[in-house]
């Protein structure tokens, strides 16, 4: 479980809005609201909303029932409904908060760059996620290869340690779309080799 936060320095009478709301969802819903996560300002959006609340099954009445709810309690109000195992949308929603991370200092493209050297057009794509801190399966860091072995991962391995002691990759083969979806969506991009 998470700990609670009330952030009170935000935005003028968005913290206000922000309880209020969370008190008419625990009114209405009870045991069924599961969290209410509200992003730093009214203007910061994920899946154009700035409100997450989670609902154990929620119904269309139910979403219906959390917009009125929204409307009485603050102007900027912009909610998102999903169900409690909507994992994806409370990790994206968590994920935003704009908390200082660290920068890959081009460790990520000394890396791109020695994998480019040995596998030349095996390598498919190197999604890299936005900061050495963020995870996605445990890796930092996407390789695509056609047809990868073991030794493959053990090459691609030693390259990381060499290019830098933050890389933390997941290698898989380039029919694993899934795999790239998810990196992309957490704010991987693409590197490119200087």
């Amino acid at each position: 479980m998470l700990p609670i936060v009330l952030e009170m320095r935000g935005p003028e009478g968005w913290t206000a809005s922000i309880i209020k709301f969370a008190e008419g969802l625990m009114l209405h819903f009870g045991k069924r609201l599961k969290r209410v996560i509200a992003l730093p300002s009214p203007d910061d959006q994920v899946y154009d909303s700035n409100v997450l609340v989670v609902i154990e099954k929620p119904t269309l009445d139910d979403v219906k029932i959390v917009m009125e709810i929204a409307v009485r309690s603050g102007e900027r109000l912009n909610p998102l409904v999903v169900d409690e195992g909507d994992e994806e949308a409370v990790r994206i929603f968590m994920s935003s908060f704009q908390i200082p991370k660290a920068d890959w200092n081009y460790e990520h493209v000394k890396f791109a760059e020695g994998l480019m050297l040995h596998f030349g057009k095996r390598l498919k794509r190197v999604i890299a996620l936005p900061s050495p801190d963020d995870q996605v399966y445990d890796s930092n860091v996407l390789v695509v290869i056609e047809k990868p072995t073991l030794d493959d991962v053990k090459i691609v391995m030693e390259i990381a340690v060499r290019s830098g002691e933050r890389l933390n990759p997941l290698v898989v083969d380039e029919g694993d779309e899934e795999a790239v979806r998810i990196f992309m969506s957490s704010g991987g991009r693409d590197v490119e080799a200087r």
